[in-house]
């Protein structure tokens, strides 16, 4: 009653790696497209800060993400349209991610009421467009576009309202407040109407060191199918313009179903 052919997994399978090059391929165009359509205005930042470092306009990450049932990677970049990117303006921002999971249920089998394992793979992207604003210590981010989400249960699942592929528009809010010379605090906010998929972050860190950050962390996050929170901290090591940070604690689900989890992320700015 459960089995997939092979003809289908394959198909999948495939599928899957299309659609994660094709994200990949998007994001790529965009960081190329980019600096052609607006290396003019960089010519003229330039020759204003003759006598100073040169404007930074792109930021970008790469990661991933694992916990008991489910793994994750990524990876992003924000551009600022005009000037610097540590300045107020108008950023374009586009992510692509792949990652797999795991789950069990109780259902109908042959030899009668049995758990299932089901096993999932899911592809996301977004390309937003969005403000930086800024007053004094406090910087906040603001973004909308549009999103993409896939996702792919084997064996298929009837009760799972996650599953195909959906579209539709996200929002996000982010912000940064410096609270002292080494203390910080940091949040973030997003919806889609994608599975009505939804995550609320809150994070603050210290300066020990010239180049070392430590802190705690708390998300939430869901969407139609699931919701889950976490705990936990943070390192972060600095290194010029780059960023590397290790990450790692408790998580939980509405079911009561504890796990751990362990995220490593690379930042950096040019």
């Amino acid at each position: 009653m459960y089995r997939v052919s092979r003809h289908l997994r394959t198909s999948q399978t495939a599928a899957d790696l299309i659609a994660f090059c094709a994200l990949w391929s998007v994001l790529g165009c965009i960081l190329v497209a980019m600096p052609m359509g607006v290396n003019d205005a960089r010519a003229d930042d330039n020759q204003s800060d003759a006598n100073g470092p040169p404007a930074q306009w792109i930021e970008a990450w790469a990661g991933g993400e694992t916990l008991a049932n489910s793994w994750s990677i990524y990876t992003g970049s924000t551009m600022a349209l005009m000037g610097d990117i540590k300045q107020p303006g108008w950023r374009m921002r586009a992510t692509a991610g792949y990652g797999q999971y795991s789950y069990t249920k109780t259902a109908n089998g042959v030899g009668g009421r049995a758990r299932l394992k089901l096993n999932g793979r899911k592809v996301f992207s977004d390309a937003l467009i969005g403000y930086q604003f800024q007053w004094q210590r406090l910087i906040v981010k603001t973004f909308g576009g549009v999103t993409f989400e896939n996702h792919f249960i084997d064996p298929r699942d009837p009760d799972n309202p996650v599953v195909d592929t959906s579209y539709g528009g996200k929002v996000a809010l982010e912000a940064w407040l410096r609270l002292s010379e080494k203390h910080w605090l940091a949040s973030d906010l997003s919806w889609a109407s994608a599975f009505n998929t939804y995550k609320l972050g809150l994070r603050t860190g210290y300066t020990v060191l010239n180049n070392v950050d430590l802190g705690v962390e708390t998300q939430l996050e869901g969407n139609d199918a699931f919701e889950a929170g976490r705990a936990g901290g943070f390192a972060t090591w600095k290194l010029g313009d780059a960023a590397l940070t290790v990450a790692g604690g408790a998580t939980g689900d509405r079911d009561m179903r504890a796990s751990h989890y362990g995220r490593v992320g690379f930042y950096f700015r040019f």
